[in-house]
């Protein structure tokens, strides 16, 4: 029979009051609902996941399989970078892509960030050699393989002139239609 455990006190990080954490909440930040509202701000969330730096911004929280960092705001998930620029600049047509000048995908730096298209944002992907080739049905069964074999994602990546979220793209598809 388990131990009872005795309440964990915590300091809640709007009101600064002690407070007995509720069982099974371990990571329980707040006393009350009005704290977590008031600590609610969007903006205050989004920056306590971003590590700064000399040149990138980076996302630290929640990202996609491509490496873009997500965010939770407004009842919905948006990428962080793209949060960042309608925060700062307003809103952008849903046709309307923020893409990345230092090409690093958790970056929030705003002025890392441009508003283009998605013919812009391929161009550009083109002319600093981001463009990757089309992986095959053979390359895809190979890159299975490998990964299976004990490969790591990146080196998969490296052989195949891909990135390792594509390889992980790869084994999420694999997995979801039980190919492994």
């Amino acid at each position: 029979m388990r131990s009872p455990r005795s309440p964990m006190i915590r300091t809640c990080q709007t009101c600064g009051e002690d407070f007995k954490r509720l069982s099974g909440r371990h990571k329980q930040k707040y006393c009350s609902r009005p704290c977590i509202r008031r600590w609610a701000c969007a903006e205050d969330r989004f920056w306590e996941n971003v590590r700064k730096s000399n040149g990138c911004w980076e996302w630290t929280a929640a990202c996609n399989s491509y490496g873009y960092g997500l965010f939770y705001a407004d009842q919905r998930k948006i990428g962080a970078h793209r949060w960042i620029w309608q925060h700062l600049h307003g809103e952008l047509k849903q046709t309307e892509h923020v893409c990345h000048t230092c090409d690093n995908p958790k970056c929030v730096r705003p002025s890392h960030l441009f508003v283009g298209s998605q013919a812009m944002n391929m161009a550009d992907a083109r002319e600093k050699g981001r463009c990757q080739k089309k992986l095959t049905v053979k390359d895809r069964n190979e890159i299975i393989a490998m990964v299976k074999g004990g490969e790591t994602h990146l080196k998969c990546a490296e052989a195949y002139g891909c990135t390792r979220a594509n390889v992980t793209h790869i084994m999420n598809q694999a997995r979801k239609f039980d190919e492994l």
